[in-house]
């Protein structure tokens, strides 16, 4: 359930949703913290120069490899 609830919420996600989220992230980090921080920090940063209401992982591109494929 918790999965699938993860899931629906990345592939809906806007732009805006995941530069808060990123921010947020970012605020609960301790200043001297060296390596989460500015990963976190380069992606919001990134994020930002983008169009707000795009979902940037709504295409099929992300979760082809999670397809289910029969067994024979």
């Amino acid at each position: 359930m918790a999965l699938a609830k993860a899931t629906q919420w990345l592939r809906n996600v806007t732009n805006a949703e995941l530069a808060e989220w990123y921010a947020v992230q970012i605020a609960k980090l301790p200043q001297n913290e060296g390596i989460i921080r500015p990963f976190l920090q380069d992606q919001l940063n990134d994020i930002t120069i983008r169009q707000t209401t795009d979902q940037p992982y709504n295409d099929h591109y992300h979760w082809a490899a999670f397809t289910i494929i029969g067994a024979f």
